[in-house]
This record gives C-alpha cells, structure tokens and sequence, in this order.
C-alpha cells in the first residue's frame, strides 16, 4: 500500500470521464465538458419556474445554504431577541395595535361595501321595474 497523496478530480471532471467511458467518440471532450457545465449550472444555480417563469421553488444552491444556515440565524435572532426584550415589546406592541386597527377598519369598509352594494342593486331593480 502505497503513502502517496491521491488527488481526486473534480466532480465535474469526474462526471465527464464516466459519460465519455459510456459514449466513447460520439461527442468531443469540448463539447462534453460545456454540457456538463451547463448542466451543473442548471441544476445548482438556476430556481424551478412554473410554465409562467414564475419562481415555485429556489435553486439547489439556495436550499441547500438556506437549510444549513437557518438553525444557525435562528438561534442568533432568539439570542439577540432575548438581550433586548424591552424593544421587542414595544415592536409587538405596535404591531399588534395597527393589526387590530386595521382588521377593524377591514371589516367595517366589508361591511359597508356589501350594504352599499345590495343597495345598489335594489335602487337598479325598482328603477327596472318602474320603467316597464
């Protein structure tokens, strides 16, 4: 057994070593080597859209940094959030204050939006009735 260092390739080298042992002479290594980086750009650095080229998902990249880092930001945010919990308060406070101010306001504009509209709709239909 030898002590010599081995160096593995890269993964796209070696991604392109196992298809050219597969295709033999069908493609030049050039061409394979820019439908490898193609590839792994696709699929590492580019987000999954729908049939509208709307974002469903984020790329391979992003979840997967997103889901090593979010343990860790949480717990920066809970400890930075329990060394300050007087503007915490003060910030739901406030938050829950303009919440139930603008439900309120939500529910009455409702409200009346749905009077004002059969109302509406009573004044069309007597104007409709009368006229015949």
């Amino acid at each position: 057994m030898s002590d010599d260092l081995v160096v593995q390739g890269s993964f796209q080298d070696r991604l392109k070593e196992r298809i050219k042992d597969d295709i033999g002479d069908l493609i030049t290594d050039e061409e394979l080597s820019m439908m490898i980086q193609s590839s792994v750009n696709d699929i590492f650095f580019k987000p999954v859209l729908d049939r509208y080229n709307k974002e469903i998902e984020p790329s391979l990249l992003h979840g997967i940094v997103k889901e090593l880092l979010e343990p860790q930001v949480r717990e920066h945010v809970v400890i930075y959030m329990l060394e300050h919990k007087d503007d915490i308060k003060i910030i739901i406070k406030k938050v829950i204050e303009q919440g139930i101010t603008q439900s309120i306001i939500n529910s009455l504009d409702s409200k009346f939006q749905c009077d004002l509209m059969t109302m509406g709709q009573n004044i069309v239909s007597n104007i409709k009735s009368n006229a015949y």
